[in-house]
């Protein structure tokens, strides 16, 4: 039985309408963003990601999960509020900024 998610605290549901597949997207599945890929990547191939290691193979620095749902650039309409969202907004059309990045390990005064 499927049942739809709820919005928690400052949150919205959104009915998406339209997603793409990126490059960020696919870079996450192939190891890109690992820290021990240190090599050039251009060549094509598998060449560059010997030393791919998952732990660490996402932007966030943290093992991907799974089941994961691609498709990061969603758009669509809200359908439900959380607590402190105006139950107004119902209905309105939004675009998912859909990465706050924040740096591993960013140490930027040492």
């Amino acid at each position: 039985m499927f049942r739809s998610p709820r919005p928690g605290q400052d949150e919205v549901l959104i009915r998406v309408a339209a997603a793409g597949v990126n490059n960020t997207d696919i870079n996450t599945r192939i190891g890109w963003y690992s820290k021990k890929v240190d090599a050039a990547t251009e060549q094509g191939g598998a060449a560059g990601f010997a030393e791919v290691d998952d732990a660490d193979a996402t932007w966030s620095g943290v093992p991907t999960r799974f089941p994961r749902i691609q498709g990061a650039d969603a758009c669509g309409r809200i359908v439900a509020t959380g607590p402190n969202v105006d139950p107004r907004r119902i209905g309105e059309r939004v675009i998912v900024r859909n990465m706050l990045r924040g740096y591993v390990d960013y140490r930027p005064y040492e």
